[in-house]
């Protein structure tokens, strides 16, 4: 969030509720909080003082988000009967933004929306008063949230007027990390471990680029069904898989000054995409990859034949999970550049994906914080 330069400016609220309560957000303007009894702050759980039921529907910006098993499961059942709350989740059809941005203009945002946690329009909601400041809702309504709260995550989404507006999912805090613990890097290669061992057993080193291009050919010429390279999806804000592989090729955050290093101006950079080429015209990257949607990088996945895997991991966890219970494990490979320099791999702190925040449109802000 901090990446962007945010324009502060004053919201301007044209409707006035009876018996609201107001708040400084340290931009000029004014958070209305409707008039519900505030929360004891006793140590008790916040959810434990009030459990009746209620209903809200929530907004997760992606289209391949299901929770197929909502209202029937453990974990939604458990919900509902400690808090009474009853999830009813809205998704667009495509990832094309459309449903989204009409929403906002149509000011017919949800009780709650998740936006991925870099999009414009996350500023946009705060900024023109469209969701809460989180901070006001827990002191009012979920004084124990504050003791949940990872200060560092929290810290990295804080808006300029000095509150935080999401709570995110995939961000990991220094809280997990135990003395000299080092948090895990975002991106990873992995190989199918049987054939890989059989690269080893001919005598190959796929841990460089040229044994990597010669280890991919051994299997594709030894398995017909063999998938060579499976990367992750091309969309408009780039490839992730790219991303991973410069990291590997050690395309440096900073320069040797300090300031930051634009990754595709680096020289090793260009020797990944040069890489890449290479792994396109020698048929181990195929064409289908390049316009293949989510879904179907989950299905090719799945299917067992891809021998190197460059894709974000924790993204395809059901892919994963389903060749290891058939048998097949996949591996992580550690490829350098050929002149050996140790990859530069980013952890994934702080960053996370999906951003959730509570509209001011929610009829039940302090149930839902709660």
């Amino acid at each position: 969030m901090k990446r962007f330069a945010l324009l502060l400016t004053s919201i301007t609220l044209t409707f006035v509720l009876s018996a609201c309560f107001l708040f400084d957000t340290g931009g000029g303007g004014e958070v209305i909080l409707p008039d519900f009894p505030p929360t004891p702050d006793d140590g008790v759980n916040s959810w434990e003082h009030d459990n009746e039921p209620f209903e809200f529907t929530w907004f997760v910006n992606s289209s391949w988000f299901a929770w197929n098993t909502n209202g029937t499961d453990v974990v939604s059942r458990i919900l509902e009967e400690k808090t009474g709350a009853r999830i009813r989740f809205i998704t667009p059809v495509t990832d094309d933004g459309q449903l989204l941005s009409t929403m906002i203009a149509g000011n017919q945002l949800p009780d709650v929306v998740s936006i991925q946690a870099w999009y414009p329009q996350v500023s946009q909601l705060a900024n023109q008063g469209y969701i809460y400041p989180l901070d006001d809702l827990i002191d009012r309504w979920a004084p124990t949230f504050r003791n949940r709260i990872q200060q560092d995550v929290w810290d990295w989404f804080q808006m300029g007027d000095g509150k935080t507006y999401g709570t995110p999912n995939f961000a990991y805090s220094s809280d997990y990390l135990e003395p000299g613990e080092q948090l895990m890097p975002n991106g990873a290669i992995l190989v199918r471990e049987d054939w890989y061992y059989e690269v080893e057993d001919a005598g190959i080193d796929m841990t460089t680029p040229s044994g990597f291009l010669e280890g991919v050919q051994y299997i594709r010429n030894k398995y017909s069904q063999a998938i060579g390279v499976q990367f992750d999806t091309f969309d408009s804000e780039g490839n992730r898989s790219l991303q991973w592989l410069s990291q590997y090729f050690a395309v440096p955050f900073e320069q040797e000054d300090g300031s930051y290093q634009l990754p595709w101006t680096h020289p090793r950079y260009l020797d990944m995409l040069e890489f890449v080429n290479t792994l396109y015209r020698e048929g181990h990257l195929r064409d289908a990859n390049f316009s293949a949607n989510r879904t179907q990088v989950r299905t090719t996945l799945a299917s067992g034949n891809v021998f190197v895997s460059m894709v974000t991991p924790q993204d395809y966890n059901q892919a994963f999970l389903s060749n290891y219970t058939n048998g097949i494990r996949y591996i992580p490979l550690v490829l350098r550049h050929e002149d050996g320099a140790a990859p530069v791999l980013q952890d994934i702190r702080g960053m996370g994906f999906l951003l959730s925040m509570i509209t001011t449109n929610a009829e039940r802000p302090d149930k839902i914080i709660r």
